[in-house]
């Protein structure tokens, strides 16, 4: 079983997870098993779940001093109580790879969470040494934004999982993730990277693009962009959202929604209300593709990042 570094966190794994770890000891071991032990069946209470008009995506269940996420028809995984272990029950059709996507996405983010951690949907960049979020559900472009802010030269920081910690009086993310997921209609992107980053297929038939990463895994949020993908639109807009707006917007970008008990959720609360009052959190309006084009992202980073400091 290899050592792997993703999002701050070691996992011992048989299945890549991020990067290979550097030395340490592992935050987190991963096992596969045929079937979960008796007593970790869901029998507890509904500690959270994510829902789409179909029917529930996957449901987090107290389980046997622990939590079972089960990704419905998919695979389940159970975490324990402490985070220091999962075993994973794959369904009849999981693949490894399907697996890893669902260890690196939402099971990283429920770890983070009950370590504490305010966990955000979005994707993060270092531009000039300087953090911008790009915050918001699925499918407003969070990803894209990203990379389009790697191909102007930024550095890659996170996909998917932002963890929010406290540092230094500031609301900072907290880990690396390694690579970015882009949807087919997005795979353009890729040639307007020099040079060319190393990319792979997913088993969810993503784009996944290794962008060049920063190297400090603690980095102070400078700006919170929520995009607003506009096809057809030649022209950047940017709106500065007030504190309760801002607030309202975030709180709705948590990665793992709907928590109970209180406990699971203040963190998350309290960090993002520090977020909106200590920095700007700006709704754009942003020229769409295919095709794509970098410079509107680095005239709007540019923009949010100085507006931090007036």
């Amino acid at each position: 079983m290899e050592l792997w570094r993703h999002n701050g966190l070691n996992f011992a794994s048989p299945f890549a997870v991020g990067v290979p770890a550097p030395n340490g000891a592992a935050d987190v071991t991963v096992r596969v098993v045929g079937a979960l032990p008796l007593g970790l069946t869901a029998t507890g209470p509904v500690v959270a779940e994510m829902r789409l008009p179909s029917g529930a995506i996957y449901t987090v269940y107290e389980a046997g001093n622990g939590y079972l996420l089960r990704f419905h028809g998919l695979a389940q995984f159970w975490v324990s109580g402490d985070t220091s272990e999962v075993l994973c029950e794959p369904g009849d059709e999981s693949t490894e790879g399907y697996l890893g996507v669902l260890l690196v996405g939402t099971i990283t983010a429920l770890l983070l969470t009950l370590r504490g951690y305010a966990v955000l949907h979005a994707s993060a960049v270092s531009w000039h040494g300087r953090a911008v979020v790009f915050a918001g559900v699925s499918g407003r472009g969070k990803t894209t934004a990203a990379a389009l802010a790697c191909a102007a030269g930024g550095e890659f920081l996170c996909d998917d999982v932002v963890a929010l910690t406290r540092a230094d009086g500031a609301v900072a993310i907290y880990g690396l993730g390694y690579e970015l997921r882009l949807r087919e209609a997005a795979a353009g992107i890729i040639d307007l990277f020099d040079p060319s980053p190393p990319c792979r297929r997913t088993a969810d038939d993503r784009l996944a693009v290794q962008p060049r990463r920063a190297t400090e895994e603690l980095n102070a949020i400078a700006a919170v962009v929520l995009p607003r993908p506009q096809r057809g639109s030649d022209r950047l807009t940017t709106r500065r959202l007030g504190p309760q707006s801002a607030v309202t917007h975030l709180l709705a970008s948590a990665r793992v929604p709907n928590m109970v008990p209180l406990r699971l959720q203040r963190p998350y609360f309290e960090l993002v209300a520090d977020l909106a009052a200590g920095v700007p959190v700006v709704e754009a309006d942003l020229p769409w593709g295919p095709p794509f084009e970098a410079s509107f992202i680095a005239e709007l980073v540019d923009g949010v990042v100085a507006s931090a400091h007036r």
